[in-house]
């Protein structure tokens, strides 16, 4: 799987893949992000078509969900609801996925042209600034080391988080031609 199409899975799949995308995002939320803002009903007509990855897995948007079609595997779909919620915020989709710890975990995305760029926010980088702006707790697993930070910004702070470009690229899914 390309890590464009893993990078945008991980949102969607609250139980089988949660512990995936927990291994790669070392940042949570005790509630959808940005906090205020009414989930979406749809995903925007803009984000709407089918995208390509770099190993060639192609992931189908509609209005509703999305589905990951796997070269040589089963295809999956995925569909708005209580463990997923998609928010519109700063010129950007945020979309949450609640995890099996009841934590929710995302990701950025934003439609340009015939591309989607995908972003998101590894406390882990950014841990000093990111105090400056809102609360951040360490979360320790077992053995007392870190598991992941939970963080908790207002709307405000996620507009200084974003205007100051904390979020970092994490892929881009290219869109395939309308048949």
């Amino acid at each position: 799987m390309s890590s464009a199409i893993r990078s945008f899975a991980h949102l969607a799949v609250p139980l089988s893949l949660a512990v995936i995308f927990v291994a790669c995002s070392s940042t949570m939320y005790p509630e959808p992000q940005p906090p205020g803002k009414t989930p979406l009903d749809a995903i925007p007509s803009s984000f709407l078509g089918t995208y390509i990855g770099s190993d060639e897995d192609t992931l189908e948007i509609s209005p509703n969900g999305f589905r990951e079609v796997h070269i040589g595997r089963d295809s999956r779909h995925f569909l708005l609801g209580d463990s997923i919620k998609v928010k519109w915020f700063a010129g950007q989709l945020f979309f949450n996925v609640l995890n099996d710890n009841g934590y929710w975990v995302l990701y950025l995305a934003r439609a340009e042209g015939d591309a989607i760029y995908l972003s998101a926010l590894n406390a882990k980088d950014c841990v000093g600034r990111l105090r400056q702006i809102c609360p951040v707790e360490e979360v320790a697993n077992d053995d007392g080391s870190l598991d992941y930070y939970l963080l908790s910004p207002t709307k405000k702070d996620w507009r200084k988080i974003v205007r100051e470009h904390l979020p970092k690229p994490t892929d881009t899914l290219k869109a395939l031609p309308k048949k």
